[in-house]
């Protein structure tokens, strides 16, 4: 599947985004192609619009001519190294993790994933475990309303237990954003 995410950050109040891509087997000229577009503003549920049925060299074209057009309207792509990293840190039972840490990660990392991916927030690059820590590891195009949609995302799931952090790009210092105060090891003990 090819994706394209691309932002305007200099808008005010708030950001917008805007997200393209192409479901299909596109090795296969012949294929039949789903193209579909998704935006709104940074941090809100965002629109979706699909033109189904297409051929895969339809959907190329549409492709392109939505890139030309975010061009125009002033957006862009962030790479990821000038993106910011949210790590999203529970603390596990055991060292290792139980079976239901090991659910809970999987439960975590979905929400997490379908939260941030409706609302142009970011994406779930990793998830890991270091001693008696689950961390899931987000590049994120806004730090303050990343943290924000991990909040709300996570409502259900513990938020008391959770430390958010922040690293700025290109940095591996992290610091803590919630809850107040807090202090934030990465790897565990």
């Amino acid at each position: 599947m090819t994706i394209a995410r691309l932002y305007k950050m200099d808008v005010t109040p708030e950001p917008l985004f805007r997200e393209a891509w192409i479901a299909a087997d596109e090795e296969r000229d012949d294929a039949e192609a789903q193209f579909v577009v998704n935006r709104g503003k940074l941090g809100h549920e965002s629109t979706m619009d699909a033109v189904q049925d297409v051929t895969v060299e339809k959907a190329k074209s549409l492709m392109a001519a939505f890139l030309e057009q975010c061009a125009e309207d002033g957006f862009r792509e962030i790479p990821l190294e000038e993106q910011p990293t949210l790590i999203v840190q529970y603390a596990l039972k055991t060292r290792e993790g139980t079976e239901r840490d090991n659910y809970f990660e999987k439960k975590t990392r979905e929400v997490l994933t379908q939260h941030f991916a409706w609302r142009g927030l970011g994406e779930v690059i990793e998830s890991e475990r270091g001693d008696f820590r689950l961390n899931h590891i987000l590049k994120v195009p806004d730090a303050k309303r990343a943290i924000k949609g991990a909040l709300v995302a996570l409502r259900p799931y513990e938020p008391t237990k959770m430390t958010l952090a922040i690293a700025e790009p290109g940095s591996d210092e992290f610091k803590a954003k919630h809850p107040a105060g807090a202090t934030f090891s990465r790897y565990g003990r």
